[in-house]
């Protein structure tokens, strides 16, 4: 009878490991009591190799926090492409055994290993380019990551075929140096122009310094996975730095929060709802993509407990009385709309309600800073929700911690991009730890 497990090599008990401390990943058959190891070509650190389930664990015991990003890049980051990879293997290894006793044959452990390498091969002869590369990579994106992650990729591709049409310039696997780092940046940052579907050409606005941190961060990420996968690559990469600036954190204020509850919408029924969602939203820190799927299948004991859609963290999320009341209003079938509308309705609520407070914001671009001034209004969108949700836990002395809990962020995140910090959680964190003091100024 067959029999496949993924395996690393070890000798008397520890894995063996080349200089620089790396092993590959074996697919081990077996056949009438004997056995053979055919390589996979992926190497890893033994130390994340985990032996019962038999899959790459990089993140284990390491936090996935800014500081460790490049850490966790070297170490593997691209676990789940990996695992991804090695099952394909395995699932072409079970392939051949079939094919084999399907021709009625004797799929000894000699001909299945000579058979998978002889397919290996063929493929690795066959010499694609960079964009079919990433394309290849597309698709594993769109069934492991979700959409918006999947979205990014794409727009990432685009940025890089502008780059090589405009600098005719043919990009590879090996030439994505450390120059090209810094030429593929600055032509981010330019206004360029572009064609459309139509081939009309139409001008690009320059990108910000966070989207170009983001594109940066997953252009590591295809080439660490392109690296895994046995392709050559530069190097260079590794050391590419995807730099972000802090934002500033939009939010709405308990006394805004409370304009929006106690507006009479009775005679609109599209902005009562989009009130009633986002004031969920507000209540419960939920990114929109979970309000979408909270049913009465996901809470017990007065507590939402499912998987987040976006970090397929478990999360759970005591409800609060306004949470509560909301739910029994639509029978816990919340009137969901698409995310765009949302959007687009809550600053017309949000205007109708006189959240008309002017905010500046601050805008990097390379070396640049730029502000704008917005109406409060224009800013607030369904993310805003989940900052003001963050920024109330603070005010009510809820921590950081247990705000990350439920919202499922880390608690770096969660400071960093998502904590309002006002005047007044400042007094009262100051009044908390070091106690109220009586005015001292005397009437004159």
């Amino acid at each position: 009878m067959a029999t496949l497990r993924t395996i690393i090599r070890r000798r008397e008990g520890k894995p063996l490991v080349n200089e620089h401390g790396e092993t590959i990943i074996y697919i081990q058959y077996g056949h009438h009591a004997k056995t053979t190891l055919i390589s996979t070509g992926v190497k890893i650190n033994p130390e994340y190799w985990n032996e019962k389930k038999q899959i790459v664990d990089s993140k284990r015991g390491i936090k996935n926090t800014r500081a460790n990003e490049d850490l966790l890049m070297d170490l593997g980051r691209t676990d789940t492409f990996t695992n991804a990879l090695l099952k394909s293997l395995r699932a072409k290894v079970e392939g051949i055994v079939r094919k084999i006793q399907y021709e009625e044959k004797d799929p000894t452990i000699h001909v299945v290993k000579e058979e998978f390498e002889k397919q290996y091969r063929q493929e690795r002869i066959v010499e694609k380019d960079f964009f079919t590369h990433y394309d290849e990579y597309l698709g594993v994106t769109k069934n492991l990551k979700a959409l918006s992650t999947y979205k990014h990729y794409k727009t990432l591709r685009g940025h890089l075929k502008d780059y090589s049409e405009m600098h005719r310039f043919k990009i590879t696997l090996e030439n994505i140096d450390h120059k090209f780092y810094e030429n593929f940046i600055q032509f981010m940052y330019k206004d360029i122009q572009r064609k459309d579907g139509s081939g009309k050409l139409v001008k690009r606005a320059g990108l910000q310094n966070n989207s170009v941190g983001n594109l940066i961060k997953n252009l590591k990420t295809f080439l660490g996975y392109m690296e895994t996968m046995g392709f050559k690559v530069n190097d260079s990469y590794k050391k590419f730095k995807a730099n972000k600036e802090k934002g500033t954190v939009i939010y709405l204020t308990q006394e805004e929060l409370e304009i929006l509850c106690n507006m009479d919408l009775s005679n609109c029924e599209r902005l009562d709802r989009v009130r009633d969602l986002f004031v969920f939203q507000c209540s419960t820190g939920l990114r929109y993509s979970d309000i979408k799927r909270v049913g009465s299948e996901h809470i017990s004991d007065n507590v939402i407990r499912l998987k987040a859609h976006k970090t397929k963290k478990d999360i759970q999320v005591p409800l609060t009385p306004r949470s509560l009341a909301i739910l029994d209003k639509y029978n816990y079938e919340l009137p969901v709309i698409s995310e765009q509308l949302q959007n687009q309705y809550l600053k017309e609520l949000c205007s109708d309600a006189g959240l008309t407070s002017k905010v500046e914001v601050p805008f990097y671009q390379g070396g640049k800073k730029e502000y704008k001034k917005y109406f409060k209004f224009e800013l607030v969108t369904t993310h805003v929700a989940v900052k003001t949700f963050i920024t109330h836990c603070a005010e009510r002395g809820i921590s950081p911690k247990v705000a990350a809990e439920i919202t499922g962020k880390t608690v770096k995140v969660l400071l960093d991009h998502y904590y309002g910090t006002t005047n007044k959680v400042i007094e009262m964190e100051m009044q908390r730890a070091f106690g109220a003091v009586e005015s001292q100024l005397k009437a004159v």
